[in-house]
């Protein structure tokens, strides 16, 4: 019974340390932020800051022994020059996610050419061979900005395009945390694969298209998470990590069965002791029907075809009490949005259709 099902505690059984290579076989530095399962093949893949794609031994070679050591390997083909020369400092490939047979990717900034609510999106295969790239819009607010965190790839037996969580987070002194979960519809985004800059008018990039001339991916806000509007009485945390937890984990063949989806989201405790520790949240997104029109790139918008609603049960919460140092990750300083491109701009610029869709309506509720 999933309503029953709680977690109670957690058992580390292992623990292994990435080592990267370059071509050479030199070491690099390694800082990880993705990390991509593929279940039925075993294939282990990782996405870092700066933006590169890694591979490691399949699952099943490692998971056994503890306290390893287990070597990424860099995937054959790399993010171009228009992501790695204009990405933001500390905000690369922060959101991965393994869709069948594909890689799903997500920078967790704008580039330095595209306009401040642009996050884009690239698919890419398992060697690392580019094959789509979208854009999403995060809700214009107030500093700072929304940042995205995390994808997580849903199978569902539903019709319409691919179907994703997002995961955007923003933390201030005076607000706190800002967690917002939403579904994605890629069905009628356009390819911005090569688009050089996606900005406003005012944008003077060679090889640039405006945002307001292109679809970009619609967005469903699911969940809404703040100090003011803590989760059945949880207080918000820095959640970065999210995974799609299978309804056979609760004894269930499918998620219609499960009577939606489970979602598992995890924090970054920046190793602060003024912060919980590490958290585990669990919770459910539950199927309903979609009913008012909005638009995307602004707060609360929906989409067609929006399966869930943010009737989330909450089933279980850990918090582990972690020993932890002093130290506080340091976040290098943004570099000027408007700074010299340091690439030739790709002249095509162009968006290939991916067709269009009707936009419907769903009207998130409130969490329970």
């Amino acid at each position: 019974d999933f309503g029953n099902f709680t977690l109670s505690k957690l058992l580390w059984q292992s623990r292994h340390e990435l080592r990267a290579f370059d071509r050479s076989g030199e070491p690099i530095s390694l800082d990880a932020e993705g990390l991509a399962f593929q279940a039925s093949t075993g294939d282990v893949f990782v996405s870092t800051e700066p933006s590169r794609y890694f591979r490691l031994p399949p699952w099943h070679t490692w998971r056994s022994s503890s306290n390893s050591s287990v070597n990424a390997q860099l995937l054959d083909v790399q993010p171009g020059a228009r992501v790695t020369q204009n990405e933001l400092p500390n905000q690369g490939l922060e959101a991965f996610t393994f869709r069948r047979k594909t890689l799903v990717a997500g920078l967790e900034g704008p580039l330095v050419q595209d306009d401040p609510q642009v996050r884009r999106i690239m698919e890419v295969d398992t060697e690392g061979r580019l094959l789509w790239s979208g854009f999403l819009l995060v809700d214009a607010t107030t500093p700072p900005p929304l940042l995205l965190s995390e994808l997580a790839a849903l199978e569902l037996n539903r019709s319409g395009g691919p179907r994703y969580l997002a995961l955007e987070r923003r933390w201030s002194r005076q607000m706190g945390n800002d967690i917002r979960l939403y579904l994605l519809d890629v069905a009628g985004a356009d390819d911005v694969s090569n688009c050089s800059a996606i900005c406003d008018g005012a944008c003077a990039f060679q090889g640039h298209w405006w945002k307001e001339d292109l679809t970009a991916i619609r967005k469903s806000l699911l969940l809404h998470w703040t100090p003011s509007a803590p989760l059945e009485g949880l207080a918000v945390e820095n959640y970065e990590a999210m995974a799609v937890v299978p309804p056979e984990a609760f004894g269930h063949q499918s998620y219609e069965e499960l009577g939606g989806v489970a979602v598992l989201l995890v924090n970054d405790n920046n190793d602060n002791p003024r912060q919980l520790g590490t958290q585990f949240v669990l919770f459910r997104l539950a199927f309903d029907t979609p009913t008012t029109p909005v638009t995307p790139g602004h707060p609360r918008s929906t989409t067609s075809g929006a399966a869930l609603v943010a009737v989330a049960s909450v089933l279980g919460l850990v918090l582990l009490s972690l020993a932890c140092c002093c130290y506080l990750r340091s976040r290098r300083c943004r570099s000027r949005r408007h700074q010299a491109l340091q690439e030739e701009m790709d002249e095509r610029g162009g968006a290939r259709q991916i067709g269009r869709a009707q936009l419907g309506a769903a009207e998130p509720r409130s969490v329970v």
